[in-house]
């Protein structure tokens, strides 16, 4: 006998059938057939309804436990079966057979996702009870026509997925209709009462084991059909109800009148009963009442959206007494809001369990294993490596693994080399290696052998799966990772952090049974490295996992065709946008609706088409909409995060048509308290309301800076927020970052007056810029240093040829490269090219400065000069407040110096490469430009052990780029004296020197009227007053009083400095205006950290003559 039971959502379906099964469940066998995700919660549901005795005779099964309590009886639970991984590699492993013979599909089966989509095809084929032979042998009496040339190539694919399958594995989509031929002509049914329920529709399989049910035992089916409903939302539950019809006609099974339930037994508010008779229905009835319990919330975008939803949740929990486990919250875009709201969720501290499954290809174990495949298929590509250091789960620690980083940056080190040692110097091109840099290189070179080994370690693998994976297995012991996983394990479980602890041990056999699956499913089958790992990747992909509850009391977050909402309270639906609730699905598969019905005609229906499914969208929309049995919350957001227009569906035009406007609550006009939920959201929304000066804001930083949790909290946010207001709030940091006992070079003075956050970030935490092995102006600047240095240090120099000087700096040049850039061997044509480029460039600086020195009388008499404790000269020291000190160390480039009355005049010169710097004495007083004048007066003060008494001459840069810059002006052949002159013009040096007449004279004798050629000073052509020299030159002449005045000025500098360090101030207000131009923002490695935009405050060069900086200097000092 075949019996219904009929009735809309809340109806009391499922208590009919509990009342129907306490009748006869001590008369009758009883089994009761749910689906797969009901079964728990059913069986829960007879025990609490039947009580346990009663309870234990019902056999509450799915399809699934069905097939498995038939092969039990009757034989054929032998075998290992496939699951979704094993599927996946079987598929590809087919399609890689058949690849040759396909045509239609030829040039698809390479793209990615394909093997997926015809592993969905094969599934469907199979629970529409169509075997490979029967699919093949309909295809066989197909048309000419595309679809039948389609079909022939799915049938072979399918065919052949199926036949290496079933070598190995069995299917478990064959496992019921084996179970039906099995049970077929058996009476195992016979003396059975079988009930139905939570079915919308049956697949063809199915539909195949109620027919040999309906043949013995008696099946009643509670179906959702409001038989009131004339449209299309309960049409899935008819059509399926005519099929049943059908098959008992076929069968000669009667079939009783069936009851249709039509009171309420669910809501225990009427408006969520009127909702419940009006949603997604074809008439829409106004709701004559007051709606207290049904609610609308739309939001801006996403984030406001949950936000609003959580703060609702807290809401019932905290006013209305509800438990977080009577509440759900449902959509159909679970994966859109996933991030968004997690983190929420932990915002608002909500408990939470979230039904999905979650592939683990993304968890660092198995990205580390797929790293450690990519690493070792061929190619240059260093990323694999560095993506499987950075899971962490090596035995190479943080710091370790970051030197490693920085040399393979640092050397542009590809995949290929990672065989040879390191030997290089970690910070690129320098002329000096440290006892750091070794240590540096040491630890670097360490992680470059363990990985090398591990690579070849695979590469050397038997081409198996069994091969490679046994290779992997031995990899991930040699660096340590099954130690750090335990040592991980056992730290989580020390800490009393249960759930994770599992989870990472979890984790570990999860990628075991990855391997194993991968081996067991290819056997002896030849796989390159590629192929192993693209299957990998595959079948990690295909792994899922399913979440562990972490508390009894959680909210229940699901997706609304999958989640079972059962008994709650109240229910959210968000996401509830135009085209997502309901879903209006799209054409996935490759069988589209027309070949659907086409292939109907010719016999082979497959699983619904498209109209079906969305019909059946609408019903689950229905079925959520009408869960809940107290309160329902429905949210959508206007807006995507990027600001694109979003639109709310249906389902909320039409509760505004029952309820009214009146239920819409747009979530941008909420007040800041109400989403003050927990500690943390309030502090969080202190946090983006932090400008608002209204009341609620200030009563939360009143609150928060009396907390001893938030109130450290908020004094970060405080400095956050203030523009450039980075601070060192105790001196006892600033001691303990820069030391009391500081040692600093010019540059850093130089460096801190540009940006004091800047000095911070490289001066304080060391947090330097890396920077690649090439040939920019600082690699080609130390080039420049040592080649000069060489020669000009070489006596012979000074007399040598052209073609001599040209030889010694081809000469020079090989040596340095090398010694200093790792030689030959491994640099690119074009790096050799540039560095072969700069001989004739240096060969022209080289010959400038030999003319100099033919008409100069000072001489070079120290090269890199060191200036510091273990130096040639000692550092000027500074005293400081509060007992510490200040040093000035450096390293000067050249010191030439020149004898009179038993006085050594000294000047000091700095190369500078690229385009030439302009000395500007005006920007001293902003801390710039300090770098020479500070080498000058330390060695004016502490240069008597190695030059006797001295007196400082001046300081002049040599602008080296002249010979990278005006050298390289393209000049016709007539224009060779031209070329000479522009070359002349772009050595000329500036800088500020001594208004001596007899000591300027010592360095270039110029003539009346003429300009220096070496020298930024000129003689005018008649003398007007006590100077020779033109107005413009005397901007460069400083008197020996001026000097002093300058060096009190300078060393007053750093003694600011380095007070206002002790003093916490590090704010990024960047200095402006210098240099031609120039902002400490250019080019700075630290912008995004400190957050400072064009029109921020900064500070602003003035740029005064001469006389105008000293004047002022002389006021400040007054004052």
């Amino acid at each position: 006998m075949l019996r219904f039971v009929f009735g809309p959502h809340g109806s009391g379906k499922s208590t009919e059938l509990m009342r129907r099964i306490q009748q006869t469940a001590g008369e009758r066998r009883i089994m009761l057939v749910v689906p797969e995700q009901f079964s728990f919660q059913t069986e829960r549901e007879c025990s609490r309804l039947l009580g346990a005795e009663l309870g234990n005779r019902v056999e509450v099964v799915s399809f699934t436990r069905l097939a498995r309590l038939i092969f039990r009886t009757y034989g054929g639970l032998t075998g290992n079966y496939a699951d979704k991984i094993a599927k996946n590699i079987m598929m590809n492993l087919a399609l890689g057979e058949v690849q040759d013979g396909l045509e239609h599909y030829g040039k698809s089966v390479e793209k990615s996702g394909f093997a997926e989509l015809m592993l969905k095809t094969a599934d469907e084929l199979k629970n529409s009870a169509i075997s490979p032979a029967s699919f093949e042998n309909a295809v066989a009496l197909f048309p000419e026509g595309n679809l039948r040339d389609k079909s022939r190539e799915i049938s072979l694919i399918y065919t052949t997925y199926d036949g290496l399958l079933n070598k190995t594995y069995r299917d478990p989509l064959d496992d019921l209709s084996r179970a039906v031929e099995k049970v077929r002509g058996t009476g195992f049914f016979e003396g059975y009462d079988i009930y139905f329920d939570e079915f919308l529709s049956f697949t063809a399989v199915q539909r195949g084991m109620i027919e040999e049910m309906m043949q013995a035992a008696d099946l009643t089916f509670a179906l959702c059909w409001d038989r009131e409903d004339g449209g299309l939302l309960f049409e899935p539950c008819r059509k399926t109800t005519r099929s049943l019809l059908n098959m008992a006609r076929r069968l000669g099974v009667g079939a009783e009148r069936p009851v249709h339930l039509t009171e309420n037994r669910l809501f225990v508010h009427p408006e969520l009963a009127h909702l419940e008779r009006n949603i997604l229905r074809n008439r829409i009835e106004p709701y004559q009442g007051t709606c207290e319990h049904v609610k609308v919330l739309l939001a801006p975008n996403e984030y406001g959206e949950v936000d609003a939803v959580l703060s609702e949740v807290w809401e019932l929990v905290q006013r209305h007494g509800y438990r977080f486990r009577e509440i759900a919250l449902i959509t159909r875009d679970l994966e859109s809001y996933q991030g968004v709201l997690e983190s929420a969720l932990r915002k608002y501290g909500i408990p939470y369990f979230m039904d999905e499954t979650v592939s683990v290809e993304h968890d660092p174990l198995i990205r580390f294993a797929s790293s450690l495949l990519a690493a070792a298929d061929g190619g240059k590509d260093i990323s694999p490596v560095l993506a499987l250091l950075k899971c962490g789960l090596t035995r190479f620690g943080l710091t370790q693994i970051s030197y490693f980083e920085n040399y393979l940056y640092t050397w542009n080190i590809t995949k290929d080399q990672l065989n040879q040692p390191f030997t290089h110097n970690p910070r690129g091109f320098v002329d000096r290696e440290t006892e750091q840099d070794g240590q540096v290189t040491a630890l670097a070179d360490e992680v470059r052998a363990a990985v090398a080994e591990v690579i070849s370690l695979l590469r050397g693998a038997e081409q198996t799966a069994r091969g490679y994976g046994s290779a992997l297995f031995e990899a991930l012991h040699r660096l340590g990772v099954a130690d750090v996983l335990n040592q991980r394990v056992e730290r989580l479980n020390g800490e009393e952090k249960f759930p994770e602890a599992e989870e990472q041990a979890r984790l570990w056999d999860v990628l075991i049974d990855i391997l194993e699956v991968l081996a067991h499913s290819t056997g002896e089958v030849r796989l390159t490295l590629r192929r192993y790992r693209e299957l990998f990747d595959l079948s990690a992909k295909g792994y899922d996992l399913g979440s562990i509850p972490q508390s009894l009391d959680a909210v229940m977050i699901g997706s609304a065709e999958r989640t079972i909402i059962g008994n709650s309270r109240a229910v959210f639906v968000f996401g509830a946008g135009e085209g997502i609730f309901p879903l209006s699905p799209q054409f996935d598969g490759v069988f589209t609706d027309s070949d659907r019905e086409e292939l109907k005609k010719l016999g082979v229906e497959l699983s619904k088409p498209i109209g079906d499914r969305i019909l059946e969208e609408r019903f689950s929309a229905y079925k959520s909409l009408s869960s809940p049995r107290e309160h329902l919350v429905v949210s959508a957001r206007l807006a995507d995060i990027a600001g694109s227009p979003l639109y709310p569906s249906e389902v909320i035009t039409q509760i505004t048509k029952m309820f009214g406007s009146g239920v819409v609550t747009y979530t941008a006009d909420l007040g800041l308290a109400d989403f003050c939920r927990t500690k943390e959201s309030a502090f969080l929304q202190l946090a983006f309301h932090y400008r608002s000066r209204d009341g609620q804001a200030e009563a939360l930083r009143r609150y928060f800076a009396q907390d001893e949790e938030y109130g450290d909290r908020l004094r970060r946010l405080d400095a956050a927020a203030q523009t450039g207001g980075f601070r060192l709030y105790d001196r006892k940091n600033a001691e303990r970052l820069f030391g009391r006992q500081l040692a600093v070079s010019p540059t850093q003075v130089e460096n801190y007056y540009k940006c004091g956050f800047l000095f911070f970030c490289a001066n304080g935490m060391k947090a330097y810029p890396r920077g690649k092995a090439n040939l920019n102006p600082l690699s080609l600047g130390k080039v420049t240093h040592h080649v000069l240095e060489q020669l000009l240090s070489t006596p012979s120099f000074y007399q040598m040829e052209y073609e001599e000087i040209a030889q010694a700096v081809e000469q020079l040049l090989d040596g340095y490269i090398d010694q200093f850039m790792g030689g030959k061997q491994d640099k690119t044509a074009r790096f050799l090219q540039l560095y072969r480029n700069t001989a004739r460039s240096l060969v022209e600086l080289a010959r400038n400065i030999q003319k100099e020195f033919a008409h100069c009388r000072f001489q070079p008499a120290a090269f890199e000069l060191e200036i510091g404790d273990k130096g040639a000269v000692q550092p000027i020291t500074l005293p400081l407040s509060d007992g510490c000190s200040v040093k000035l160390i450096g390293e000067i480039d050249r010191v030439d110096s020149y004898q009179k009355d038993g006085k050594t005049y000294i000047r000091v010169v700095d190369y500078k490469s690229g385009a030439g710097r302009t000395f500007d004495l005006s920007e001293i007083y902003y801390g710039l430009n300090l770098q020479m004048l500070l080498y000058l007066f330390s060695l004016w003060e502490q240069g008597k052990a190695k030059f006797g008494e001295t007196v400082p001459a001046g300081v002049l840069y040599l602008p080296a780029g002249g010979a990278f810059g005006s050298f390289g002006i393209t000049k016709r052949e007539g224009d060779a004296e031209d070329a000479a002159k522009e070359i002349q013009k772009g050595f000329r040096m500036n800088g500020l020197l001594l208004q001596d007449e007899e000591i300027l004279n010592a360095m270039e004798q110029i003539e009346q009227g003429k300009q220096g050629v070496y020298l930024p000073v000129g003689l005018s052509k008649t003398q007007v007053g006590d100077s020779p020299y033109t107005p413009k030159s005397l901007e460069f002449l400083v008197t020996l009083d001026e000097l002093k005045t300058l060096k009190s000025f300078a060393k007053g500098a750093v003694v600011r400095m380095c007070e206002q360090l002790f003093a916490g101030e590090i704010g990024a207000v960047p200095l402006e205006g210098y240099g031609g131009g120039h902002s400490a923002c250019d080019y700075c490695a630290y912008a995004s950290v400190c957050g400072h935009t064009p029109g921020q405050p900064a500070r602003r060069v003035e740029h005064w003559d001469k006389q105008t900086l000293l004047e002022q200097i002389k006021e400040d000092d007054h004052a």
